[in-house]
């Protein structure tokens, strides 16, 4: 899916009257900064997708990414903060797996 789907896609929910959470563009620095913070390089796709987008929800599923051009934000949502938690949680999960998509959690505990 490319941004012009993405645009679609949010423009067709939104004409049926729902909610498509988007947390806003962020910089170039703050994709260098979660690509720091995990330790590796992103797909261009990717961070194409967080320049445009920060990251998304529609419905019941998001899209991880950064919050507030903070990559290191502890927050669900956040890239970082989701794949973090979730290998914390679940041990099982590689390092060399991101988390994009929170599976749901509410909070961090």
């Amino acid at each position: 899916m490319n941004q012009d789907d993405i645009e679609r896609l949010i423009r067709k929910i939104r004409s049926n009257g729902h909610e498509v959470w988007i947390a806003g563009p962020v910089s170039p620095e703050a994709i260098a900064g979660l690509e720091s913070l995990i330790g590796s390089q992103l797909p261009s796709s990717y961070k194409a997708f967080l320049a445009a987008y920060g990251g998304l929800g529609i419905y019941d599923s998001f899209v991880s990414g950064i919050l507030d051009n903070d990559p290191s934000r502890m927050e669900v949502g956040g890239l970082y903060a989701d794949t973090m938690f979730l290998r914390e949680d679940a041990s099982e999960i590689p390092s060399s797996l991101l988390i994009i998509d929170d599976s749901g959690s509410e909070e961090y505990s």
